[in-house]
C-alpha cells in the first residue's frame, strides 16, 4: 500500500512539485499546493483498494453517498484502517460513524479533523 501511495505522489509531485511532501502534511499543505486535491485522489486509491464499490471511483463525485455505491459497514472499517496507515492517523471513537464515511467530502473533512490534533499530540510527546 505505502507502494502504491508513493508511486500516486511521485505521478503527481510531476504535476505539482509541491505533492510530494504532501503525504504527511496535507491539511497544512504551502500556499501554492492544493492539500485537499492530493488528500482527494489518496482516499480515492483507498477506496478503489479496498471498498468495494459497485461503480469505479473516478465515476464518483466527492459528494456523491458511498454506501449507495456500495460501501459495506466491513469495507468502510477497512478504508478506515488504510486511511489510519497511510495518514499517520487514528480515528477517534466519535468519528466512528455512518456519516464520516458517507461521501469522500465527510472523509476529507474527519481526516482534516484529526491530522491537526495528531500533530498536537505528536509535538506535545517530543
Amino acid at each position: 500500500m505505502v507502494q502504491a501511495l508513493s508511486a500516486i505522489l511521485s505521478q503527481m509531485s510531476k504535476i505539482d512539485p509541491c505533492a510530494s511532501a504532501l503525504c504527511t502534511q496535507v491539511p497544512g499543505a504551502s500556499a501554492g499546493c492544493n492539500g485537499v486535491g492530493v488528500m482527494q485522489d489518496i482516499i480515492r486509491q483507498l477506496l478503489e483498494q479496498h471498498g468495494r464499490l459497485h461503480s469505479p471511483v473516478d465515476q464518483i463525485t466527492s459528494t456523491a453517498d458511498l454506501y449507495d455505491a456500495g460501501l459495506t459497514p466491513f469495507a468502510a472499517i477497512r478504508v478506515m484502517l488504510a486511511l489510519e496507515e497511510s495518514f499517520g492517523i487514528e480515528f477517534p471513537v466519535r468519528l466512528l460513524r455512518r456519516q464520516s464515511f458517507a461521501s469522500i467530502d465527510a472523509i476529507v473533512a474527519c481526516v482534516e479533523e484529526i491530522k491537526p490534533a495528531s500533530k498536537e499530540l505528536d509535538s506535545r510527546a517530543a
